[in-house]
């Protein structure tokens, strides 16, 4: 069923970041290789493994400030009939398309007016 079959991916090391690396909005990037390895020390089948509230929380207090970028909202997703997680690649084109361009656009603004 589901439940053995989330199971079953999630067994494998480094799943989750991998899930990760592929769904990450564009206007989070910069977070994806510390969250990445978040994820995959919080999200483990096996509980002797997996880390604790406190492992978490220290872990994420020592990471370094990341600044990011303010960019317009995107589109939203459409609702998916299955429970099935899908990479952004599924959207179609001109969704990925007008997102990277506001995200574009937006930095370009902010390098315009820092530069000014």
């Amino acid at each position: 069923g589901l439940a053995s079959r989330i199971r079953s991916t999630f067994q494998v090391h480094g799943a989750p970041g991998r899930v990760l690396d592929k769904c990450t909005r564009l206007e989070l990037l910069a977070l994806r290789p510390d969250m990445s390895h978040v994820v995959n020390g919080l999200i483990v089948v096996e509980p002797r493994e997996r880390w604790t509230a406190k492992i978490a929380s220290s872990t994420v207090r020592e990471l370094p400030a990341v600044v990011l970028p303010k960019a317009p909202p995107c589109p939203p997703q459409p609702l998916l009939p299955s429970i099935a997680i899908s990479p952004p690649t599924s959207l179609p084109p001109t969704v990925l398309s007008a997102c990277a361009a506001s995200v574009s656009a937006s930095a370009s603004a902010s390098a315009s007016a820092s530069a000014s």
